[in-house]
């Protein structure tokens, strides 16, 4: 039975208006430890049976073309996402991509030793864009996921078939993020994207 309010249950993951009041009651840096390792409590609603919950792709890209300031950007960046998009109560997973897609690391574990693996992963084979797309449409078809998202890091060069993005984009909402991009983007399959952002020089040259 649901308790009164709706509440359900209590939840390792849920947003910040419906967190136990208790915890509040933790030192700041203990509090900080249980956010990142996912401990705090937090109330869950009552939801409806059918309803689907959001899953969230990030893929990073890890050729050796985003050694340096592009790598240091695209991880912390991409286990920032993943983190929030779980305390919003999505399902996140993480994944490397070069001539071919790595395994998925689900945002939960990210408090685990996966967090070294994608600290410290190094591509060994290259870069082949059009075989590890084409591999990842064939898995998504395979899953026929709901209400999918991926966002794609990557650099200015990141030269996908056209063809591929516009099947991906029937099966997924795709975002990229561009970092250290070339002074002008030239890639035909941007109308494609939901969205785009670029990260320039400039903007990391600005922490804030």
């Amino acid at each position: 039975a649901f308790a009164v309010d709706g509440y359900a249950s209590l939840e390792r993951r849920g947003p910040l208006d419906a967190l136990l009041s208790s915890e509040l009651a933790h030192d700041p840096d203990v509090f900080a430890v249980k956010a990142l390792f996912d401990e705090l409590l937090y109330y869950g609603r009552e939801r409806p049976r059918d309803e689907r919950r959001q899953v969230h792709g990030i893929l990073i890209d890890g050729s050796a073309s985003m050694r340096g300031a592009r790598e240091v950007f695209a991880r912390g960046f991409a286990i920032a996402l993943a983190k929030k998009l779980s305390l919003m109560g999505s399902s996140a997973w993480l994944r490397f991509f070069d001539s071919r897609m790595h395994r998925r690391v689900p945002a939960a574990a990210l408090g685990g030793p996966d967090l070294p693996y994608l600290l410290c992963f190094r591509s060994e084979r290259g870069r082949h864009y059009a075989r590890a797309f084409d591999d990842l449409l064939g898995e998504l078809q395979a899953e026929a996921a709901q209400d999918l998202s991926l966002t794609i890091i990557t650099h200015g060069q990141c030269h996908i078939p056209r063809a591929t993005v516009a099947r991906l984009a029937r099966l997924a909402s795709l975002y990229g993020v561009f970092v250290l991009p070339p002074a002008e983007l030239a890639l035909d399959y941007l109308p494609l994207l939901r969205g785009h952002r670029l990260v320039t020089a400039e903007a990391l040259a600005r922490p804030a």
